[in-house]
């Protein structure tokens, strides 16, 4: 908590063009590619979470990768939601779309 506290700061300062905080917003974009990565899961990017969901340079950084990779990253304005949908969303007799509506309808939107 203690550590999550100084992300507003860290944002703030990379804005500001700080070097040392540009070096950690980059770091954290390097770490959730990687993380990504590992996964190997197809379909789109659902960004969540105060870091992803917000304007943030983690994020501009985030998208910059993704869009640049052609991979689709969307926004999630309930995480819950989403993460039930990327959850169910391939199970057999389930229909992506009519899923996606039915829990979080207009709570997901285009990141770019």
């Amino acid at each position: 908590a203690r550590i999550a506290a100084l992300a507003p700061v860290v944002c703030a300062a990379a804005r500001a063009g700080d070097p040392v905080a540009s070096v950690i917003v980059a770091d954290a974009v390097g770490h959730l590619v990687a993380t990504l990565d590992s996964l190997r899961a197809p379909g789109p990017v659902v960004l969540a979470g105060g870091l992803l969901a917000t304007d943030t340079p983690v994020r501009d950084g985030l998208l910059a990768l993704l869009d640049a990779r052609g991979t689709t990253a969307l926004t999630s304005r309930d995480p819950a939601a989403g993460a039930a949908w990327l959850a169910a969303r391939t199970k057999p007799g389930i229909d992506p779309a009519a899923l996606h509506a039915a829990l979080v309808g207009a709570g997901v939107s285009p990141s770019n």
